[in-house]
This record gives C-alpha cells, sequence and structure tokens, in this order.
C-alpha cells in the first residue's frame, strides 16, 4: 500500500513537471514569435537618409539577403535570457546593410562595404548591378542557442 501511495506521488509530481515545462516552452515560443514579429515592424520602418544616394536606406525596399537568429539561456537550461536578431540587407542601389536587433536595446544598423559583405554572406552576395527582388516576408532563420 505504501509503496503504491508513493508510485501515485511520483507520477503525479511527474505530470506536473512535463505540464510545467511545456507551458514554459508555449510562453517562450509566443516571446519569441513577438519579438520576430517588432524586429520586422522596426526593419521595415526603418530609413536612414544619406548625402550619398547609394548609402541611404529604406527597409520597406530592402531585400534581406540573410538572417539569424541568437537565443541565450540560463546556465541551469531555463528561459532565454537573451535574444538577437541580425538581418543582412541590400538597398536598391546594390549597398550592404546590417540590421541587429536585441530584446532591451534599441536597434541599429551599419552600413557594410562590399569586400566585407561578400565575406560575411559568401555565397548569398551579389556583386553590384545584380537585381535585387520585390521584397519579401523574412526568410526561416539559422538560430543558434548559448548557455550563458
Amino acid at each position: 500500500m505504501v509503496l503504491y501511495i508513493a508510485l501515485l506521488c511520483l507520477g503525479v509530481l511527474l505530470v506536473l513537471l512535463i505540464t510545467r515545462r511545456a507551458k514554459r516552452a508555449g510562453q517562450e515560443s509566443t516571446g519569441i514569435t513577438q519579438f520576430r514579429i517588432d524586429a520586422d515592424e522596426q526593419f521595415r520602418g526603418l530609413r536612414v537618409s544619406s548625402n550619398v544616394d547609394s548609402l541611404a536606406f529604406d527597409g520597406s525596399e530592402a531585400e534581406i539577403v540573410s538572417q539569424e537568429e541568437h537565443m541565450e539561456y540560463a546556465p541551469t537550461g531555463g528561459p532565454i535570457i537573451g535574444y538577437s536578431i541580425t538581418r543582412y540587407a541590400i538597398n536598391r542601389a546594390g549597398e550592404y546593410f546590417m540590421f541587429k536587433s536585441n530584446i532591451g536595446a534599441r536597434p541599429f544598423i551599419k552600413h557594410l562595404p562590399q569586400n566585407r559583405a561578400s565575406i560575411v554572406l559568401k555565397d548569398k552576395y551579389r556583386a553590384p548591378g545584380a537585381p535585387i527582388a520585390t521584397p519579401e516576408p523574412a526568410p526561416q532563420s539559422d538560430i543558434t542557442a548559448t548557455l550563458a
């Protein structure tokens, strides 16, 4: 009888643990999804003017060439404590830009010289003068995760 009660309690604890982990995973997934939506709105709404027309950037017209996501977990394997999206995009003039959005920080954008863009983007790099596509929804991400 004691063994039966102990096994029953163990089963209940196991169900509670599994339920709690599933609920937390669902909350994290919802948070990441919202962050992706927010980052896309930031990117598409971004406008940078320049005295040099080719260095101007308009997120609503830019083509996303590559996107990377990075998640950082608590050391215990617990919740996500850091998350960022990095996008490499090309403007209508064929100039490359890096956009980065982090949880809890302001997004930033930086122009990438052609030689650096070719190193970073490898086979996704297109030389100046190559046609760019009409903007599309963000590509699937390459997700990287590390423990803090």
